[in-house]
């Protein structure tokens, strides 16, 4: 009777292939990182654009698809210049404007309830994601990320890019055109802007020029409007001035002013052309290439069913002084040929024609003065460009360029060299100028008296505003010092919910807002300023920020909104930077960093140390804010140190020592860095800094969150070091549940105790206690309370698929088979959040892996779960082609394929040949450790050689090859428990080809038994691989010995005791097919020596149904249960019993040869007896 080769793979793929270190403590699993390691650690590329609008803020730290740039806020980044649209806001110079010969304007600052994104009007230098003014009131302000499904089943490769104040837009590839677009879709739901957006967009595909933005396709998707346009990859022009050399700045203008003539040629024009609208691209040949933006939505999007008559829209420092005095009906194409000019001077100068601390100011200069020329600004422009350049600028429109294009044609003539057509203004033009500026001070006495007398009033006015705003600012700050000081005392107090406190802040913001509105302009500075800080007390940046900004574009300015500023910018900062955590990638993680630095560190170190002469507890906590910021973390520390022994009940001190010492320590704490003592040095004194800080301020549910962070790293890292993670897990729930006992309403501390508790869950994986089912239950709650709270967040969804996944797993350990469909939504959700977020795609190709595995123990065929784990892994390894763990997954996947097809008797070519191609690939790693390499070369070179038995040939060869490649790697006697597991399946193999070939087994037997042994040595014990792994090898031992009638009775006993504890588990099939057949060698045995074959007869058919049971086309299980019919109609004598019995027997044994046909060669001939037998 000869056994099926099959069952050699039987058992190892039940555990993952672990680290180096888990493997020197022989532990059965590596444990992942935590999530959010290294300044990324979590691994997945970022949305492509990089644009992070905060909500309702008035800064945008985004500016192309593939980088993102700081962005001004309130003001332009070098002029003052600020957001210029139509919103309830302050009007001014009325009087002025009137006495000059205008009509009055209303010049608006963003209000709160607006969506604003400022650099320049339309800041977003993603195609059509501008938004000309503030946007519709009725637009939500929360981010879209959900695209409709026809556009979905349309485009593929679909990632979010970023939203603005009216849409969102997404980076696709159309299936049908092969080419990647922008898809842009329109917020809200109000009929006439969706008509207004579409109308938009058509205008400006009417453009057909190689250096404007292309639109596809304007339309609706399953109701929604869309905007299918031409996706650029670049910088603005705004940031890459700098870098071009003087012939390059000139050529794109050149470029820039063909692009606009064709447009004015259709009838559109622009109305806020200006560096930040320029989106400039590398081309094929190394050359560069610009784009114009987003013509026509200045004009063509505004707030619904209002006029924009009379308003100033577009960016003052690059406006046509026609349009800074709001005369709408005098915009031609001559203002473009203004803003033109006003992007070429700031290209050449470096800055804009004009600067002004204060946009009103900078309105009056654009719209009355002459702007300073070129060549006084910036030495060494050539005097022909500086030609050019200043008659774009002429007050008159008369005296402009009539066109863009004559502008083009003349750019042209300076690049080659020949004379331009523009004439520098005569000396009798420009006096006549000077005279018409200054004709009051040559008119009659009297005129003169009113004239002074009519400035004189104007400075009276200045000083009773100014004295007001002062009065004002005093009281709002006496105010909102109550506020801090009164939230301050809450968090003193003992542990409790912080939300009822903080609604009464909430309700007194609300009356400063009132009195904002109340005192009209005068207002505005002061109000804003006080809302930001409160709003900051509040531990809500985003609004902190919206407002803070408010009072800077209003012109108010002190020490302490400095500091306010620099600690908002500083925190949002921090939270950015969380986010690159998710970021595998380094290349793209530096990236994002560079920009999150730009757009909001360096401000905030800026606006830091301007807040010197502010009145701050502790100057030292400022200065290590600043090192903080800079990654000097041992200064930071010693700052931190030094404000609190200036301001002891100053809690904020002790956190920053803290936050010092968390990010110093997190250097240590992974990968080839990882130092578990170094890191201890730095993360053991950080918490007790977090526990000093907590005891002060026992209901900040800040402090208790950070703090539940650190022990959440101390946990993940107590892991990769071999010791228990439960200690730290622990006292990091225990933070968590403080944090959230402090706050009722903070999803963030949800969102931390859910990561929290998807690793504690982790921990008790392969457990089957009742501690690990509470575990796992309370895991899947928290993340079920942390998605209800912040449905946004992608953490929140990875926690959820986390600990639901671990949560069918330990319930998998305890024989319960549950769905995989909830995990599998789970990671969905969380990639449809971030689609470049790797690990999270990882994990679900492994969620693919794992079922594919069980779906194999239960017959079925796995091709296409493995397929689908095989698509996760290779977008995996295309997000980040350096990341590992996908890469070997990708060999394992295979691998696992290649065995089932073995087991079902297919031995095809192809699974072989991918499996090969994949090996190969890992191989070629440099970043995949050696262990890895050697590990999965033996064991592919082995499952060739299981493949070459199952097709009747020689496996020795590739067995020789594995044991070589072990050897190699770990010398003759290998000291790691898979290695060593690796060996005995190569003996055990070569065991079974030596009793079909007649030869004898016993050395090879005997170095698999010793191999298991070791392997058991070194993981403390038969784990469930091992010890049927053991089960085996006993009986090959046990076939010898009854082939040779030489067998020790208690050899059957032993080999059932080592099976039996494997018999409970009702998922697997393995077990009850070894002990089938164990049952049927001593029925043989007992046949030979005249004992009772009965009894084993009986159990041996009982393992066998239950194996079929779980898998009914297990081949080996319906061969083990032919052989003991076989056994039995020997017994039966003559009749009936012999008949029924060997007809059982045949028709297992026939089912046995259809599900794998390489058994009938060794077992061919018991179905030749059982047929004799009918």
């Amino acid at each position: 009777m000869r056994p099926a080769a099959r069952q050699i793979m039987l058992f190892e793929d039940e555990h993952p292939l672990p680290g180096p270190r888990e493997r020197e403590r022989g532990r059965e699993a590596p444990r992942p990182r935590s999530h959010d390691d290294r300044v990324p650690a979590l691994h997945g590329k970022p949305p492509r654009s990089g644009l992070r609008c905060q909500k309702g803020a008035r800064r945008c730290a985004g500016a192309t698809f593939r980088r993102a740039g700081a962005m001004a806020g309130g003001t332009d980044e070098r002029n003052g210049g600020f957001r210029a649209g139509r919103s309830a806001g302050m009007v001014f110079a009325r009087n002025a404007l009137a006495a000059k010969g205008g009509g009055w304007m209303r010049i608006v600052r963003a209000s709160p309830e607006e969506n604003v994104d400022v650099e320049n009007t339309t800041v977003l230098a993603a195609p059509g994601l501008a938004s000309t003014e503030s946007g519709p009131r009725s637009v939500p302000r929360s981010e879209r990320r959900f695209v409709p499904p026809s556009l979905a089943e349309r485009y593929e490769d679909i990632h979010f890019l970023g939203e603005g104040g009216m849409g969102a837009v997404y980076r696709g590839r159309d299936k049908r055109l092969g080419r990647v677009v922008a898809l842009k879709l329109l917020k809200g739901s109000d009929p006439e802007l969706w008509r207004r957006f579409l109308l938009e967009a058509r205008a400006q595909a009417k453009i057909q020029h190689e250096h404007v933005c292309r639109i596809y396709e304007a339309g609706e998707a399953d109701g929604e409007p869309f905007i299918a346009m031409q996706y650029i990859e670049g910088e603005p022009l705004s940031r890459m001035a700098g870098r071009l050399s003087l012939e390059q700045r000139v050529k794109v203008m050149r470029e820039v002013a063909a692009a606009v003539h064709e447009a004015h040629r259709l009838g559109l024009i622009h109305r806020d052309l200006k560096p930040g609208n320029i989106m400039v691209e590398a081309d094929a040949d190394g050359g560069i290439k610009p784009y114009v933006m987003d013509f026509g939505l200045a004009r063509e999007v505004a707030d619904k069913g209002e006029t924009v008559t009379g308003a100033v829209l577009g960016t003052p420092a690059f406006m046509s002084p026609e349009q800074a005095k709001g005369e709408v009906h005098a915009l031609d194409r001559r203002s473009d040929v203004y803003s033109l000019g006003a992007t070429l001077y700031d290209v050449l100068a470096e800055r804009p024609p004009f600067v002004a601390p204060h946009a009103w100011k900078l309105l009056m200069m654009v719209a009355f003065e002459d702007p300073p020329p070129l060549g006084t600004v910036k030495k060494g422009v050539p005097a022909d460009l500086e030609t050019i350049v200043m008659k774009c600028l002429e007050r008159d429109p008369g005296r402009r360029y009539e066109s863009a294009r004559a502008l083009a044609e003349d750019l042209q003539r300076f690049l080659d060299g020949e004379p331009i057509a523009a004439r520098r203004a005569s000396w009798g033009y420009v006096l006549l100028k000077k005279a018409r500026k200054h004709k009051l001070a040559t008119a009659l006495g009297g005129a003169s008296l009113v004239a002074a007398l009519a400035l004189s009033g104007v400075w009276f006015e200045a000083r009773q505003q100014a004295a007001a705003e002062a009065r004002l600012a005093q009281e709002l700050g006496e105010r909102v010092k109550e506020m801090e000081l009164f939230l301050r005392a809450a968090y003193a107090l003992p542990l409790h919910d912080v939300e009822r406190e903080r609604d009464v802040v909430r309700r007194k913001l609300a009356g400063i807002e009132q009195r904002m509105k109340e005192a009209g302009r005068v207002g505005e500075g002061p109000g804003h300023y006080a809302l930001g800080r409160g709003y900051l007390a509040l531990g809500d940046p985003e609004k902190a920020r919206e407002h803070l900004e408010a009072a800077v574009a209003a012109g108010y300015r002190s020490p302490e909104l400095e500091y306010a500023l620099g600690r908002t910018l500083g925190e949002l900062y921090r939270r950015a930077l969380d986010e690159t955590k998710r970021i595998t990638n380094a290349e793209e993680r530096k990236k994002r960093e560079a920009e999150l630095a730009a757009a909001l560190r360096d401000p905030a170190l800026g606006h830091l140390r301007a807040a010197s002469g502010a009145e701050i507890e502790a100057p030292a906590y400022v200065e290590g804010l600043i090192a903080l910021y800079e990654g000097r973390n041992e200064e930071a520390r010693a700052l931190g140190k030094e404000a609190f022994e200036q301001a002891p009940w100053m809690y904020e001190a002790k956190q920053l020592e803290a936050d010092a010492l968390f990010a110093e320590g997190s250097k240590y704490r992974h990968d080839a860095a990882f130092d578990w003592e170094k890191m201890k040095r730095y993360f053991d004194p950080a918490a007790e800094a977090y526990a000093v800080a907590a005891r002060m301020g026992e209901s900040d549910p800040d402090l208790h969150r950070a703090e539940c962070e650190l022990w959440e790293k101390m946990g993940w890292a107590a892991g990769e070091k071999g010791a228990s993670m439960k200690a730290a897990l622990d006292t990091a729930d225990e933070a968590c549940m403080r944090a959230v006992q402090a706050s009722s309403k903070d999803g963030r501390a949800r969102v931390q105790r859910a990561l929290v508790m998807s690793a504690r869950s982790y921990a008790f994986r392969g457990d089957t206690g009742e501690e690990a089912r509470r575990v796992a239950e309370e895991a899947v709650r928290a993340a079920e309370e942390s998605v209800r709270m912040s449905p946004g967040d992608v953490m929140a969804h990875y926690a959820m698929a986390r600990s639901i996944n671990n949560h069918t797993q330990i319930l998998s350990s305890r024989g319960e088979d549950l769905s995989v469909e909830p995990v599998i939504s789970a990671y969905r959700r969380a990639i449809e959040l971030d689609p470049s977020f790797t690990w999270a795609v990882n994990e679900l190709g492994q969620v693919y892996l794992a079922a594919a595995g069980r779906a194999t123990s239960r017959g079925e065929d796995v091709q296409d779960v493995v397929n689908e784990a095989l698509r996760h892994f290779d977008r995996a390894i295309a997000l980040d082609p350096a990341f590992a763990p996908p890469i070997h997954l990708r060999v394992q996947a295979l691998a696992l394929l290649v065995r089932h097809e073995i087991q079902r008797g297919r031995a095809e070519m192809a699974p072989v040949a991918a499996l090969a191609a994949a090996l190969t690939s890992l191989e070629q790693r440099e970043n995949i450790d050696p262990f890895r390499k050697a590990y999965w070369r033996a064991r592919v070179e082995r499952l060739q050689g299981l493949r070459e038995l199952s097709l009747g040939r020689d496996p020795r060869p590739s067995i020789q090859s594995a044991l070589d490649r072990v050897r190699r790697f770990a010398g003759d006697q290998p000291r790691d428990p898979y290695l060593l597991a690796e060996v005995a399946c190569c003996y055990y193999l070569r065991a079974l080809y030596e009793i079909q070939e007649g030869l004898a087994p016993d050395a090879s037997v005997s170095t698999a038994r010793q191999a298991t042994s070791e392997a058991a040595k070194l993981r403390g014990g038969l784990t469930p691989d091992l010890r049927g792994m053991t089960a085996e090898i006993d009986l090959i031992a046990i076939r010898v010995a009854v082939q040779r009638r030489d067998v020790d009775a208690d050899a059957f006993d032993a080999a059932l005791a080592t099976i039996r504890p494997l018999l409970s588990d009702a998922r697997d099939p393995n077990p009850y097919q070894i002990a089938a057949e164990i049952h049927a060698w001593r029925a043989s045995w007992a046949q030979q020596t005249a004992r009772s074959s009965r009894e084993d007869v009986a159990a041996g058919l009982l393992m066998a149904d239950k194996a079929l049971s779980i898998n009914p086309h297990m081949a080996t299980a319906l061969l083990a249960k032919g052989l003991l019919y076989l056994v039995q109609a020997r017994a039966a004598g003559r009749g009936a019993a012999v008949s029924d019995a060997a007809r059982r027997a045949r028709e297992a044994l026939e089912s046995a040869f259809r599900e794998d046909h390489s058994l009938e060669r060794q077992h061919g001939q018991a179905l030749m007896e059982a047929l004799a037998l009918l």
